[in-house]
């Protein structure tokens, strides 16, 4: 029963201080200005990662292998090819919580599996800028809190 108490509150008191060091590293973000034309802020445990021939930008972090942020730039950006990227997106994607369409822009989200996904596509300067991030519902806490600064900050 000792055993049970000791281990009980040596687990509550790591899950604090990761949730301490969690807090501590939200209040860091770093800003990207990508060769393609778009901006995005992500917290500071996120790194640039490797640039695929296709145009798409995989950024790395230090927190969990299973989140996945990319942006993949195309060279068509116009409201029609918007219109048809986001009807195109909604007839293939499962799980659909949230969608919006305006003007020059896109979101869509939603929870597939054990994972939630976020998906925002803009248009500048002629190009389209596609950013997409999935991660395990475990993650859910810490995105909930940086996800709409970085979705503010990609333009």
């Amino acid at each position: 029963m000792k055993k049970n108490i000791v281990y009980t509150l040596f687990i509550v008191f790591l899950i604090l201080l990761l949730n301490t060091y969690l807090s501590a590293q939200k209040s860091d973000w770093k800003t990207f200005n990508h060769k393609y034309g778009y901006r995005i802020e992500l917290p500071n445990y996120f790194k640039l990662g490797y640039l695929t021939r296709l145009g798409i930008q995989y950024f790395n972090n230090d927190l969990d292998e299973n989140i996945i942020v990319t942006v993949e730039s195309t060279g068509e950006g116009s409201n029609v090819s918007l219109a048809k990227d986001y009807q195109n997106t909604i007839n293939t994607t499962e799980g659909i919580g949230y969608k919006i369409l305006k003007d020059n822009w896109f979101v869509i989200s939603g929870k597939k599996g054990n994972e939630i996904y976020y998906f925002k596509t803009i248009i500048k300067n002629g190009k389209t800028h596609y950013l997409r991030i999935s991660y395990p519902i475990s993650q859910k806490d810490i995105f909930d809190s940086i996800l709409p600064r970085i979705s503010k900050s990609f333009r």
